[in-house]
């Protein structure tokens, strides 16, 4: 709490030097104390400016940049992977059945629904895939919920076998993406070429926390290992670790030396 004071009062400083104003009611303040899992207590009673600002729990998720993340997650929420980024997972899947509602009683063509499935409840999921922490029972999950969101585009009744969607066009299905190689080659793309930024060293980190864990001396090695484990167990999760195992299932074979280092 103290060193939260002593950067309020910078702001109060340079405020008061800049002439600068801040709009209170479009700010929060949130805390978490990891040692104690707890809140940090005293730290709804910081002002700035001497006014109140709201204090937000720290299981409430919040807006950063457009994408939901959280202090930490709500205690009945026992939920498999990272505490923090469970908001927006939980968004993803809310604005998808919200958008699939929406859709089914539009009065659109069914061509016209099918697109906005396409562009709409698809690209929810796209926006911020790479930094939510998705097993693979939430892909799974998230892909019945495209496939019905595809078949009510088109009128088609729930007990229609999913098999058209997935089959490639020049077969005669509609190849509907799976949310995995979405999720995948997202991945692969921030990990594999040295564009730096935030994302891709998050990623970079979480591998080599992999590769330690798992004993692994090259990723290689963890592509080769991951290739063993089930799934469907929630063993590999999150986006690093799905580009990993997607690299191995396509026979991939990729030198990240500036992982490895």
């Amino acid at each position: 709490m103290k060193e939260m004071r002593e950067l309020v009062a910078v702001v109060d400083s340079f405020c008061k030097w800049s002439g600068l104003q801040i709009n209170n009611k479009k700010s929060e303040i949130t805390s978490f104390d990891y040692a104690r899992k707890g809140e940090v207590p005293g730290a709804n009673k910081i002002t700035v400016m001497g006014e109140p600002v709201e204090a937000l729990p720290a299981t409430k998720p919040f807006k950063y940049l457009g994408y939901r993340i959280s202090l930490w997650k709500e205690e009945r929420r026992r939920i498999k992977g990272c505490p923090f980024t469970w908001g927006e997972r939980a968004y993803v899947f809310e604005k998808t059945k919200e958008l699939i509602k929406n859709i089914s009683s539009s009065s659109y063509t069914p061509a016209q629904k099918f697109y906005l499935v396409k562009v709409g409840i698809l690209n929810v999921f796209r926006y911020s895939a790479v930094m939510t922490g998705w097993t693979w029972r939430d892909l799974q999950e998230l892909d019945q919920l495209w496939i019905r969101a595809f078949k009510q585009a088109l009128g088609l009744s729930k007990s229609t076998g999913n098999g058209i969607f997935y089959l490639p066009t020049e077969n005669g299905g509609l190849q509907v993406p799976h949310p995995a190689p979405i999720l995948g080659r997202a991945a692969l793309r921030y990990i594999v070429f040295k564009q730096g930024g935030d994302i891709q060293d998050r990623l970079i980190s979480k591998l080599r926390n992999w590769l330690a864990e798992w004993g692994c001396q090259t990723i290689l090695e963890l592509q080769r290992e991951m290739n063993f484990r089930t799934l469907e167990r929630d063993v590999v999760r999150g986006p690093e670790a799905l580009a990993v195992w997607l690299a191995e299932k396509l026979n991939t074979r990729i030198s990240w030396a500036h992982i490895e280092a």
